[in-house]
């Protein structure tokens, strides 16, 4: 199978970019701030474990199915994050760095946390991915769920 990686090797360069210029600025630490620092770190360790589960997955057989699942289930944790992050950042962009309210963490955390269960139970259920014996990787039947 072709795995197109060019998108994430981007990725690694710009979050690295803006990592360096977050830690060189002086910048004033706001929630804002601190969960778009937390983004750009989870999408820096997406994007490395996502192009390093790609090599791996390019020669199947070769490296134990052990280190392969634990690439990607490192990619998938991570990329699910994002989102939950993404939406708390424009939530305190645009009230001021207010806390939401209840309502709203429910309404935006427990999707988060059905995807987590999904992802930390995989490993028994394979519901979201597998690798079978030979090394190939196969997406489950709750993958549609995780986007």
């Amino acid at each position: 199978m072709n795995y197109v990686f060019r998108y994430e090797i981007a990725a690694v360069i710009i979050s690295f970019s803006v990592m360096v210029s977050l830690f060189r600025k002086k910048v004033i630490s706001t929630r804002a701030i601190n969960t778009f620092s937390a983004i750009n770190t989870l999408v820096f360790v997406s994007s490395f474990a996502d192009i390093i589960a790609i090599l791996l997955l390019k020669t199947p057989g070769v490296y134990p199915v052990w280190l392969v699942y634990s690439v990607n289930m490192v990619y998938h944790l991570t990329y699910h994050t994002i989102g939950l992050l993404f939406y708390y950042c424009v939530y305190y962009l645009s009230e001021n760095n207010k806390n939401p309210s209840k309502l709203w963490i429910y309404i935006f955390t427990i999707p988060y946390l059905a995807s987590l269960f999904l992802d930390i139970t995989n490993i028994f259920t394979s519901f979201v991915f597998y690798i079978d014996e030979n090394g190939y990787y196969h997406q489950g039947k709750f993958i549609w769920f995780m986007y």
